[in-house]
This record gives structure tokens, C-alpha cells and sequence, in this order.
């Protein structure tokens, strides 16, 4: 029996975002990616805010989309807690830049969070690739 609790938290307020729809895809991936226990906290926040946090717990002084940190992980239980930070000044010149609409970059951003909590990484090219197939993936669910 799968438990999960998805908190989301609107640090700053941009636009509009279906929140079940948040918590619907965090927990498909949860499931899917067999993550029987789960406490994810989404947090969405601006440019500031982000680059604060980039810059003291990854020493980058710039602002990015989505920073994830997994606070507590148990390989036996399959469970973890975690956050994500997602970034909606960032995600809103990502869809223009990507000519894709603003609710789709939202959604791409939040899933690629949750794929970093359950063990997904983008450091080097072939991982990127695999991430953004999961991310296609994960996008048809919405």
C-alpha cells in the first residue's frame, strides 16, 4: 500500500496552475517509480529566490528552473522525503524560448524535480537523454 503526501507551497504567485494536477503526476511517478512512501514538498518560487538557493547549497550564482533536495531517502522501505523548487520566472522564458506553452514547461519543470528525488540525474549526455524521455513520458499523463 502506497503512502504519499505531496505538499505545495506558492512562495511567489505568477499564474494559474492546476494543483491536483500537481499532485496526480508527483504521485504517478512516485508509484511508477516504485517509491512505495513518499513527503514531497513543491515550492514555487521566483529568480531571487532560486538563485539564493543555487548559490548556497550549489555554489552557482545564477537562477535555474527546479532545484531538488532529497532530504531522506530508505532504500528498504522505498521511501523518501524531499523538495522541489520550481522556479515560474524561469519557466515562463522557457516556454517562449522553447515555443511551447507555459502549462507544459510547468509540468515538464515539476517532473524533472521529482525524477531527480527518486534517482535521476542530467550530468552527463546520455543521462540527459534518458530524463528527457522520462520526461515525455510522464508528460502524457497530464
Amino acid at each position: 500500500m502506497s503512502s504519499y503526501q505531496i505538499n505545495l507551497e506558492a512562495a511567489v504567485k505568477r499564474f494559474q496552475f492546476d494543483e491536483d494536477k500537481v499532485r496526480q503526476i508527483t504521485k504517478k511517478i512516485l508509484s511508477t517509480e516504485n517509491i512505495n512512501e513518499a513527503l514531497v514538498n513543491v515550492i514555487f518560487v521566483d529568480d531571487k529566490q532560486i538563485t539564493g538557493l543555487n548559490k548556497k547549497y550549489l555554489h552557482k550564482d545564477s537562477a535555474t528552473d527546479v532545484i531538488s533536495f532529497l532530504l531522506e531517502s530508505d532504500t528498504e522501505k522505498k521511501s523518501l522525503e524531499g523538495e522541489v523548487y520550481a522556479n515560474l520566472e524561469q519557466i515562463e522564458r522557457q516556454a517562449l524560448e522553447y515555443k511551447t506553452t507555459k502549462t507544459e514547461e510547468f509540468f515538464r519543470i515539476i517532473i524533472h524535480g521529482v525524477l531527480h528525488l527518486v534517482g535521476y540525474n542530467d550530468l552527463s549526455p546520455t543521462d540527459k537523454k534518458n530524463m528527457t524521455k522520462k520526461e515525455d513520458f510522464y508528460l502524457t499523463f497530464i
